[in-house]
């Protein structure tokens, strides 16, 4: 009883790190929470996950059949398509939310200025909160890098579509939650208004 004992503590000790290593090699990660539980994200090799999620996005953005309107921020240099029948709220001059009548979808983009070199994880980081991150992905949204990340909010309890878009240095932040293909939709019409003097 005892050998067997002392054989079974001697197997888990050779199994964790065996388990861990092979978790580290398959591309898990470890992600902590607010607390000190620990919440694993399978993150599949980029070149995968561009390539599949790219591909199911640009049919699903294809076919919005709704009609769009166009609304153009001269103050901070950029335009977005929204769905008509959404309502638009500016709520600060760099901030503008758009949202359903039943409040079941919305999306807001913020101008957030000058991004400071090297500083964009960290606003990314600051942006998430508490949030737990369930999928990223680097993109191109009309020829400028963008961070996409999909999160799980705990103070709402659903999930939330994010864009960082980099802009010339300057960073705008396209966010929203609900009807997930019209958030997808609107973030990649996202373009630059050039200033012509």
């Amino acid at each position: 009883m005892r050998t067997r004992l002392i054989l079974t503590i001697l197997n888990l000790c050779l199994a964790i790190p065996i388990v861990s290593y092979l978790l580290n090699a398959s591309g898990v990660e470890t992600v902590s929470a607010a607390e000190p539980a620990h919440v694993f994200v399978v993150k599949p090799a980029l070149e995968i996950q561009a390539t599949s999620v790219e591909e199911v996005e640009s049919r699903t953005i294809k076919s919005i059949s709704q009609p769009m309107a166009t609304f153009n921020n001269t103050l901070f240099d950029y335009r977005i398509d929204y769905p008509t029948h959404w309502h638009q709220f500016e709520v600060a001059p760099n901030v503008t939310i758009f949202k359903t009548s039943t409040n079941s979808a919305q999306v807001m983009i913020t101008a957030l200025g000058r991004l400071p070199q090297n500083e964009l994880e960290s606003m990314i980081l600051q942006s998430l909160g508490e949030n737990i991150i369930i999928a990223r992905q680097s993109l191109i949204i009309s020829g400028f890098p963008a961070e996409r990340i999909i999160s799980h909010s705990i103070a709402t309890n659903e999930q939330q579509v994010q864009f960082f878009i980099n802009s010339y240095g300057s960073l705008y932040v396209i966010s929203g939650t609900g009807d997930r293909l019209t958030v997808e939709g609107m973030a990649h019409s996202f373009d630059y208004i050039l200033k012509t003097f």
